[in-house]
This record gives C-alpha cells, sequence and structure tokens, in this order.
C-alpha cells in the first residue's frame, strides 16, 4: 500500500474489498488517511460490506 509513498488525502480504489487481502488494503489505506472506493461482485456481498463499515 505505501511503496510508492504516503496516501494520505489521495482516493484508493481496492477491488474484491471483502476478500483477506482486499479488506487489509482497505483497512491499511484508511488508516494511512486515504478515502477508499471498494468493489464487490454480488448485491449480497455489497449489503454486507455496508453493514460491516
Amino acid at each position: 500500500m505505501f511503496s510508492d509513498g504516503l496516501v494520505d488525502g489521495q482516493l484508493v480504489l481496492v477491488h474484491g474489498v471483502l476478500g483477506g487481502v482486499g479488506s487489509l488494503a482497505a483497512q491499511l489505506a484508511r488508516w494511512g488517511g486515504a478515502t477508499v472506493i471498494g468493489t464487490v461482485l454480488p448485491r449480497a456481498d455489497a449489503k454486507r460490506w455496508a453493514r460491516a463499515r
């Protein structure tokens, strides 16, 4: 997540945000101060993501 520098104030797109790697990437980006947009496949996953926030 931080190999190219800090993400503070940046917009980060995370594909597969409900998976193990994607959820960790989203968490790291948020902790780093970024705004995160996450993608999921089925509509049920999107509802699950909304509840987890």
